[in-house]
């Protein structure tokens, strides 16, 4: 009897460690939630505005605007072939309801912005995501740090995750130049220029320096 225990025992050990994900998964071919831009700890900085591009207007009207805009239209801003990663499961609640919670009074800054200890940082913004249906497997979440009118740039940190653990497998800071017109397309624009970034050479990069 004792036997059969540790038996089935160390097998469900056994199971649950294989569950778990590593910074191999990464870069190898598989299923992928995307829980989306995460603004918790952002900042817009330069005048965006007092009514359109205000800091409630962002958090209410753009941020969801910026997600929505990412899951609408697959085609550009295709994560798997960005990451090589089939399927792409869309799972954007856990992110939107941090985003609107956010202080709007937060948002808004005349000075450039960067993360201070941006590892602990992520990993405090991570641990707090809730799981959707899917509550084990490869996470990716892109934590944005700033939109930045004066320099024309948005700054963020790609961010795999295990989705069980909360675990960080992987963060990256990327930076991209905004294009178009609208403050939902021109940021937009922004993060396109980071996808085509990490798709011409930034994946392959990480592969070599985390491998």
């Amino acid at each position: 009897m004792k036997k059969s225990l540790l038996v089935l025992v160390s097998f469900f050990v056994t199971l649950s460690l294989s569950a778990q994900k590593t910074v191999a998964d990464v870069f190898a071919p598989g299923e992928v939630v995307w829980y989306g831009l995460d603004f918790s700890n952002a900042r817009f900085i330069g005048i965006f505005g007092s009514g359109s591009g205000s800091g409630e207007d962002i958090r209410d009207n753009l941020m969801p605007a910026w997600n929505s805009l990412i899951v609408l239209e697959p085609a550009k801003y295709d994560m798997g072939k960005t990451f090589v990663k089939e399927p792409v499961i869309n799972y954007l609640d856990a992110v939107g309801e941090i985003n609107a919670n956010i202080d709007a009074s937060n948002l808004m800054d005349i000075n450039p912005f960067k993360f201070e200890s941006p590892e602990e940082l992520i990993a405090s913004a991570v641990s707090q995501y809730k799981s959707g249906e899917k509550d084990s497997g490869l996470g990716l979440v892109f934590i944005v740090e700033s939109f930045d009118k004066a320099r024309v740039e948005a700054s963020l940190y790609v961010t795999f995750f295990d989705i069980s653990t909360k675990e960080v497998l992987l963060t990256e800071r990327m930076t991209g130049k905004p294009v178009g017109f609208g403050l939902r397309n021109h940021w937009g624009g922004g993060i396109y220029n980071i996808l085509k970034q990490i798709q011409a050479s930034a994946f392959k990069d990480w592969q070599t320096k985390y491998n």
